[in-house]
């Protein structure tokens, strides 16, 4: 029972980072300079106690700037566009992923995950509409994103495979996407220190809830439930961050929306349970 509720919490917990981001009232990069400077404090607390090692290697660096610009562009893509199509949106990291294992790792696919990459297609569609509260701008930061955040994800695999001590990992690739998004905000003429003290109250607790807490208790479940379930539950984020967005910022999703995100979700977990099938059969 108490790692269902631990899936629970960390699902609802991802789900404020949007919310968090507007209340901030601050640019992406600084909502993401934030986000990462908290959260590698709190990481590296974690490997000081349990005296893990870190690692700096170029997978380490690739993740690190794509974790960097994965947060900024879809942080700053929420000053674009509703909650609603923008946390639709990023969750689509199928459209990219699967090309990618088909064509560079050879990887085989099946019916069941190209269904879901048309699914998901068709709500990224919806989701880019203007009655879904998209911008044209805000469409592209968040599409960047999700081809940011992938890339990240995939470097992780690779990763998870061949060592043992992912922590070590996780931490380095946050401290280098902390430096990368620190030269971001230099070249674009941003100060993040130069924030108001109402916003960092928001910045802070976006650092310790979605990822202190919601990336927390979601590593607690991995311990009983396999990580593709615990993936796709992670998919199901933009209902609570639109629901979120409604009751704080009565930020009430058009039908347009909650039709994209749907079909976005519906997408994305025929994707996953497609993988599974197809690795279950081998």
């Amino acid at each position: 029972m108490r790692y269902a509720l631990s899936l629970v919490l960390g699902i609802f917990a991802i789900s404020w980072a949007a919310v968090l981001a507007r209340l901030a009232l601050v640019s992406g990069y600084v909502a993401a300079w934030w986000r990462l400077l908290v959260g590698s404090i709190v990481l590296l607390c974690y490997v000081t106690v349990f005296k893990r090692s870190l690692r700096l290697d170029w997978y380490t660096v690739i993740a690190g700037v794509a974790l960097a610009i994965h947060f900024s562009l879809w942080l700053e893509s929420l000053n674009y566009m509703a909650i609603a199509p923008a946390s639709g949106i990023v969750i689509s990291y199928p459209v990219v992923t699967l090309p990618f294992e088909y064509v560079v790792l050879r990887e085989k696919f099946s019916r069941l995950q190209m269904l879901g990459v048309v699914v998901t297609l068709l709500g990224i569609y919806v989701l880019s509409q203007p009655w879904s509260g998209a911008t044209s701008m805000g469409v592209i930061l968040a599409f960047a994103a999700t081809v940011a955040g992938s890339i990240y994800f995939q470097i992780g695999r690779v990763v998870g495979k061949s060592s043992r001590d992912t922590m070590g990992y996780v931490v380095s690739v946050y401290l280098v996407a902390f430096l990368v998004t620190s030269v971001i905000c230099c070249v674009l003429g941003v100060n993040p220190l130069a924030t108001r003290a109402e916003s960092i109250v928001y910045l802070v607790l976006m650092g310790l809830v979605p990822m202190a807490i919601g990336h927390t208790a979601l590593n607690y479940a991995m311990r009983r439930y396999p990580a593709t379930l615990v993936t796709t539950a992670m998919a199901f984020e933009p209902y609570g961050a639109t629901t979120l967005g409604w009751l704080i910022l009565n930020e009430k999703p058009s039908l347009g929306a909650i039709v994209g995100i749907a079909l976005t979700v519906l997408g994305v977990v025929l994707t996953f349970r497609g993988g599974r099938s197809s690795r279950s059969r081998k």
